[in-house]
């Protein structure tokens, strides 16, 4: 699902400060916290509502008072994060296998060979060679992911092994992945970060930083594979980055 900027922000914002839930709010904090350019609470709330219609949270009501309150669904985390929780990733402990898709597409399968690359992307395989990709990982429900691109067995193989020989597991994550522009995209988001506070009065100003703010991260997190740290190179910026904005959206918890 496509998300607009505004549904996008509030997933993003709630992740980033760690939230389980967002709670009935102030209409300055609705303008200043999530987005901006809502006129009220009963404005943020209706946009709320319809992204509980699309799956993305779920809205209830506690208290005496009627207060409501809206928690995030897996598929709403899920649309903003590819299922992608960073300090699990990190904190993982790596097997030392290796896991390899190689393939082999001809040309009249284009749209099949662009699905698959657009799979690998998001799964964040490193590329080997064009048609070799790695993954220090590979989940169990990848399987039925691939089955439904519906790739014959004769075009694609999947393997695990170690290198041997010539290779170390060092040289395939610096072949499999970009970390120059990696380490460049988390550099200019904590230069952002850093460098310009978050507005506490404009609120147009406030949406700007934050849109601006997402599109750095947004870049940031599409270039990682966010390794286990037995293969993170010594100069990754991520972690840093990572603690930084969530030390900076820390002020959204408990709102």
């Amino acid at each position: 699902m496509r998300l607009g900027i505004r549904s996008r922000l509030i997933i993003e914002l709630s992740v980033a400060a760690g939230l389980d839930a967002l709670r009935s709010l102030s209409a300055p904090r609705c303008g200043l916290g999530w987005g901006g350019s809502y006129e009220d609470e009963r404005a943020f709330l209706k946009h709320l509502r319809r992204m509980e219609k699309n799956g993305l949270l779920e809205l209830e009501v506690e208290g005496e008072e009627g207060q409501w309150v809206a928690r995030l669904t897996e598929a709403g985390i899920n649309n903003v994060t590819d299922e992608i929780d960073p300090v699990r990733r990190w904190e993982a402990d790596w097997d030392g296998v290796w896991r390899l898709i190689t393939f082999d597409l001809p040309s009249a399968s284009r749209k099949r060979r662009t699905e698959l690359n657009q799979w690998l992307q998001r799964r964040r395989f490193g590329g080997l060679q064009g048609s070799v990709r790695v993954s220090p990982i590979f989940d169990e429900a990848w399987k039925a992911e691939i089955e439904g691109l519906k790739i014959p067995p004769s075009c694609m193989a999947l393997f695990e092994g170690k290198p041997f020989g010539l290779n170390e597991d060092r040289d395939i994550v610096r072949e499999g992945w970009d970390f120059k522009a990696i380490n460049e995209a988390y550099e200019k988001l904590i230069s952002f970060l850093r460098s310009r506070p978050m507005p506490d009065s404009d609120e147009a100003r406030a949406r700007i930083w934050l849109e601006e703010e997402n599109t750095l991260w947004r870049v940031a997190f599409e270039l990682d594979p966010f390794l286990p740290k037995a293969l993170l190179p010594d100069n990754y910026r991520g972690k840093e980055a990572f603690e930084l904005r969530a030390s900076v959206f820390r002020k959204f918890k408990g709102s």
